[in-house]
């Protein structure tokens, strides 16, 4: 038993060195810096005015890789989304080198994410948002983890996993001490949100309502306009013509007062759903042309096609560097070889003494250990046939009961319903059909929105209609999975059905 403690010693101080030998310093970089000063500027000139400056200023690599990703995250917030992903782009070597810090391209990647979201594609900023939060170690700051977590929420709401968005906000939650943490205010607004998206309604809005009391005397103009939305949404879903339409004008104005064009599109079609609603055709006609006008100098598929080739080229380089550090480890390996050569007789030694225990002990225990020898080896994993009934239960619940054009259907409601739990219908799901819970149900409602397209029946409903019929949220939502199907946009689909 020494010769034993002597040899895991030996291994345990090797394993040591050799980890300290690879280790990269980690580096604790506050990514506040710069985006706290873009935060609080309204003009887009004004933001191009002080990026100069900071070009002129800043000696540090890691300042300026900062600086730049905070540019790039506040001029696509007033709406110059070519421009940011041009820079991002221009950033991507820098990012993809083994010299800088985890938490850098953890943010990198998390303003990609920003990007995608503002141009209505949820998915691909969530995948963005989960490589940053891959990232993140030691080396990351508390602040900067939650910020990450409260990003992902915000992917994930928008695409209706709002249980999923509660959870990661918890873990924001958990990192707070002492109530002093800047993403404070922040966090909570994300929480009231979700509870919003939930159905909690009364509680989101009570929370709302007091933190914009808190956000007018800050003057935080962006969490203004977003509170104010958020307010005037939920009290659409009530019924409050009155207070709805005056939360949605106060918000319009404000982001026309501070460049936010994005909200401001967002407004004009939350007003011209609204005015719909209430038989207020003329006025809701007029915003939606807005809104259109708004949106076409901003071309969100070529955004999103960007990001998309971004990726790609991300991928190519990583693989280059990958090569080049495996070149490296190749050049250090005499130093490894000299390094374990260094212990080898103190091993070899070791080895020929517990080998000797060994030996002796099987020779006292032979009769047991051909016992053991004998004994009928472990089962085999069963196979996909154990969620042959599942699947056959769940393909009915589909079908007859049309449960998929229910909004607010969630894997927690499906797994219920089938008397299972959540991890296990997962499975089930992935391993029947291949695909996630979400992009099954989305398929599906993709399948009965083309019955309702080409069928004259439904003429009577807008595009918006069908894609609320058939489960979606958001008609941004809708046109996204639809062509991701189909290849084809809803309102080409219908002009030429006939075709």
């Amino acid at each position: 038993m020494k010769a034993i403690k002597i040899f895991i010693a030996v291994i345990c101080t090797l394993q040591g060195i050799l980890v300290l030998y690879g280790q990269n310093d980690k580096t604790v970089v506050d990514t506040y810096t710069f985006s706290k000063t873009y935060k609080t500027i309204s003009a887009i000139d004004s933001i191009h005015l002080i990026h100069e400056n900071y070009k002129n200023q800043l000696q540090s690599e890691n300042d300026k890789l900062l600086e730049n990703i905070a540019y790039c995250d506040a001029i696509d917030l007033k709406g110059e989304h070519l421009k940011a992903l041009e820079l991002m782009k221009d950033l991507q070597d820098e990012i993809a080198s083994s010299s800088t810090p985890a938490s850098i391209a953890a943010e990198y990647n998390s303003i990609l994410g920003n990007i995608s979201l503002r141009n209505e594609n949820p998915e691909l900023a969530v995948d963005q948002y989960y490589k940053s939060i891959d990232l993140i170690n030691e080396g990351f700051s508390e602040t900067h983890v939650q910020s990450l977590y409260m990003r992902l929420s915000k992917g994930l709401n928008a695409l209706g996993e709002h249980e999923k968005a509660m959870n990661y906000l918890s873990k924001a939650m958990a990192l707070e001490t002492k109530g002093t943490n800047r993403n404070s205010l922040y966090l909570r607004l994300n929480i009231a949100l979700t509870n919003s998206f939930l159905g909690n309604l009364d509680e989101a809005k009570a929370y709302f309502k007091k933190a914009l009391t808190i956000i007018q005397l800050e003057s935080d103009n962006f969490a203004e306009v977003r509170t104010l939305g958020n307010l005037a949404d939920i009290y659409a879903q009530q019924d409050s013509f009155d207070l709805s339409e005056s939360y949605y004008l106060e918000g319009m104005q404000l982001a026309q007062q501070t460049g936010m064009v994005l909200d401001l599109i967002r407004f004009h079609e939350s007003l011209s759903k609204l005015y719909a609603q209430h038989q207020l055709f003329e006025t809701a006609y007029s915003h939606r042309i807005q809104a259109d006008s708004l949106s076409n100098k901003y071309n969100s598929s070529q955004v999103s096609e960007n990001i998309i080739a971004l990726e790609l080229n991300h991928k190519i380089e990583k693989e280059k560097l990958e090569n080049q550090i495996q070149s490296q480890k190749l050049a250090t390996e005499k130093w490894h070889n000299l390094l374990l050569s260094i212990f080898s007789g103190v091993l070899v030694l070791t080895l020929i003494i517990i080998l000797t225990l060994l030996f002796q002990l099987k020779k006292k225990n032979k009769i047991l250990l051909k016992k053991t020898l004998k004994t009928k080896p472990r089962e085999q994993r069963e196979t996909t046939d154990q969620y042959t009934e599942l699947v056959a239960n769940l393909n009915q619940l589909l079908v007859d009961e049309k449960i998929i054009h229910d909004s607010k259907l969630s894997i927690e409601l499906l797994a219920r319903k089938l008397q299972t739990n959540r991890t296990y219908l997962s499975e089930a799901i992935n391993s029947h059909y291949n695909v996630s819970f979400s992009k099954l149900i989305n398929e599906l409602r993709v399948e009965s929105a083309k019955e309702m397209l080409i069928n004259p029946d439904f003429d009577h409903l807008s595009i918006e209609g069908i894609a609320n019929t058939v489960g979606f949220a958001s008609i941004s939502s809708f046109n996204s999975n639809f062509k991701k199907s189909t290849g084809l946009t809803p309102s080409y689909l219908r002009k030429n059905r006939t075709k």
